[in-house]
């Protein structure tokens, strides 16, 4: 992406980033007044924190692995052809054809901002049955804090991906979309996913209301 096109995004991303901020402060509150709903997603959360501190060495591999996952996956969304993939506990790397190792600026930033199992979790709401939608929560809670703990990892200025897009450029349009699917996800629980969409949306308009 040009330079001149990020700077032309860079306020299209700023008022994204505001409502998914919102979504995702109105989705939290969720959590906390109707917490019964969210339990088995909280008990999942909290399950994956404590196994983490006892398989963390294991958990390093899997961490570096789903980046290039997910870098792969975006990068196959995009038409491109794959010719590498390596992951080990500590780097990883995708080569695409003709040996490049960089894409467009969705496949560089999507391992940040795109929790991929809690999302195909949430799919799943679709094909089962309602009484055992608890199970679905709890593995719904334990990869949102496995993403959780990923970021956590990943987000330094020292990564190529974020140098290679731009610092400052990285860091909105990270977080632009971080806020949009943390807060479907979230909302996925209550609702299901199309119920999520529906509340972002509700959200959505009630901001702009509000500032107009």
């Amino acid at each position: 992406m040009s330079k001149l096109l990020k700077l032309a995004s860079i306020p299209i991303l700023l008022v994204f980033l505001a409502i998914n901020i919102h979504s995702l402060y109105k989705s939290a509150i969720g959590v906390v007044l109707q917490f019964k709903i969210y339990l088995w997603f909280v008990v999942g959360f909290a399950l994956y924190c404590i196994v983490r501190r006892f398989i963390k060495k294991n958990l390093d591999f899997l961490e570096t692995f789903t980046h290039e996952l997910i870098h792969t996956v975006i990068g196959l969304l995009f038409f491109h052809q794959i010719d590498k993939f390596n992951a080990t506990s500590r780097n990883g790397e995708v080569i695409y054809h003709g040996g490049k190792r960089a894409g467009n600026i969705f496949i560089l930033l999507a391992p940040y901002c795109l929790p991929i199992y809690p999302i195909i979790f949430l799919l799943f709401r679709f094909a089962i049955a309602p009484e055992y939608i608890w199970l679905i929560n709890i593995v719904t809670g334990i990869t949102t804090a496995f993403h959780a703990f990923a970021f956590k990892r990943d987000i330094h200025f020292r990564q190529p991906d974020i140098q290679n897009a731009g610092v400052l450029f990285s860091l909105i349009f990270i977080w632009t979309f971080l806020s949009f699917f943390t807060s479907i996800i979230l909302w996925s629980v209550q609702s299901g996913l199309g119920g999520a969409f529906v509340h972002w949306w509700k959200n959505s308009v009630s901001l702009v209301k509000m500032v107009y």
